[in-house]
């Protein structure tokens, strides 16, 4: 079931018993408002969707850009965006069961890529994602003698450090801690950790280089 996350409204309960079956919200500015979300302070958005259900807590901050962005939370997850963050349009931000999605300030996310939290993935400040970019903490179980599908997830915390970029399509899987300053190359399949001011490429990725 999806709840408000906040309201500001002096009689939040009459709006919520009108909203709370409701499976999405397309934002304007008043329901930006009623969760808490200064609207003078949100520029230049279209769609929204923000899918809050159970127990899970959602957090935006102020000073954000989003435009055609689904932000989902289920089970007891949270998700957490610092303020001045910047999304391009077909962003999917997903947290599941105890998940934890936290995102620093001044952050961007190119078109198309995709995060999805099943433990906990922490992203610090001024990290740039650029477009198609996968980060995932889990995977399926594979173990034999029960069908993949019915398997639970094998889930890794993943930790992006300050002022990281990303190139278009990389990949990023769990259990990876990624340096503060370093630099993942377009394409590349991250599984072991980056040091930080490190360059990295390729499938997958390794170091290359540090920055100068």
């Amino acid at each position: 079931m999806m709840r408000l996350v906040k309201s500001t409204l002096k009689d939040p309960k009459k709006l919520l018993r009108v909203l709370e079956f409701a499976p999405s919200f397309i934002f304007g500015k008043i329901y930006l408002s009623i969760f808490g979300i200064n609207p003078l302070k949100v520029h230049n958005f279209g769609r929204i969707h923000i899918r809050k259900y159970d127990n899970s807590t959602i957090i935006i901050k102020s000073g954000i850009l989003l435009r055609d962005v689904e932000i989902a939370s289920r089970g007891n997850g949270k998700i957490i965006i610092g303020e001045n963050f910047h999304c391009e349009p077909y962003v999917r931000l997903n947290v599941f069961e105890e998940g934890v999605l936290k995102i620093g300030n001044n952050c961007g996310i190119g078109s198309f890529s995709i995060i999805n939290a099943t433990k906990k993935i922490t992203i610090g400040d001024n990290v740039l994602i650029s477009s198609h970019v996968h980060i995932i903490d889990g995977d399926h179980g594979i173990k034999r003698g029960e069908l993949i599908r019915n398997q639970k997830m094998v889930s890794k915390p993943i930790k992006i450090g300050d002022d990281v970029w990303i190139g278009t399509g990389v990949k990023i899987l769990k259990g990876v801690n990624i340096g503060e300053g370093a630099v993942i190359g377009a394409g590349s399949i991250v599984t072991k950790d980056i040091p930080p001011y490190s360059i990295a490429v390729g499938v997958p990725a390794r170091v290359i280089k540090e920055r100068e």
